[in-house]
């Protein structure tokens, strides 16, 4: 039970990464859905390399604590890509996402391994197809929660900002002018330009509102993470004469 627990957070937050990174960069970077996806290549790099790794740790240390090494790290990730910024890049994600990839295996190969180890064997089809279906379902609700939360979050932070675009604010007030300005020295009119203007002051709160949308949805599944931690110490030990025995999936 506290296996699939934790593997429903687990598939709720990958997931809901795979689906949150590439719409960003769609949204924010104009990226087309291909070079989105390559995005999340590093990913898949640190999970190939980490995953035999994993299976050899497995036989040597306490399952617990490779369990909260792959915590720590995708927790450790999660807290790199939820303080990014407007200017956002392929170079700035590679390393937050090598990082996912790399603890994700230490997730894999030990939940799957670990809570399966009590359960006999008439019983092992039954309880294999749960604990898939718990990181399934998490999945599907990790789709829903990004899409929910990333438009309501940007409502609210779009009206926070816009209530700063006022002439009573005077970082407002220069900046408008600063563009005003360059329209005008551009040939525009004075009421064209100030149309141009404002619409690139509402085009950078829309990119603002959506940035940390997004960056609201990384901290959270971090957080989500942090609060698994004590339900690790809940799962059981392997026993010292047990046959050390590692899977995984792919």
């Amino acid at each position: 039970s506290v296996g699939s627990g934790i593997g429903l957070i687990f598939g709720l937050t990958l997931y809901g990464t795979t689906f949150s990174i590439p719409a960003l960069l769609q949204n924010l970077l104009g990226y087309n859905a291909y070079e989105a996806g390559l995005v999340l290549l590093p990913r898949g790099i640190g999970i190939l390399l980490l995953l035999p790794i994993v299976g050899w740790l497995y036989n040597h240390l306490q399952p617990r604590v490779l369990v909260i090494a792959g915590i720590g790290l995708i927790f450790v990730a999660y807290q790199q890509i939820a303080y990014l910024s407007t200017n956002v890049s392929f170079d700035s994600l590679l390393l937050p996402l090598l990082i996912m990839g790399m603890g994700m295996p230490f997730l894999f190969v030990t939940l799957t391994t670990l809570s399966l180890a009590t359960i006999k064997r008439e019983h092992m089809t039954t309880a294999s197809g749960l604990y898939t279906l718990g990181r399934r379902v998490g999945g599907n609700i990790g789709y829903a929660v990004v899409a929910t939360l990333v438009d309501r979050r940007m409502q609210l932070h779009h009206a926070q900002l816009a209530a700063n675009a006022s002439t009573f604010n005077p970082t407002f007030q220069k900046y408008y002018s600063i563009l005003l300005d360059t329209m005008t020295r551009r040939g525009f009119s004075l009421v064209t330009a100030q149309k141009r203007a404002l619409a690139i002051i509402h085009r950078t709160v829309n990119q603002q509102a959506t940035m940390m949308a997004y960056n609201d949805v990384s901290l959270l599944f971090s957080m989500m993470f942090l609060a698994v931690l004590p339900f690790v110490f809940l799962l059981p030990k392997r026993k010292r004469e047990q046959a050390p025995v590692a899977s995984g999936e792919s």
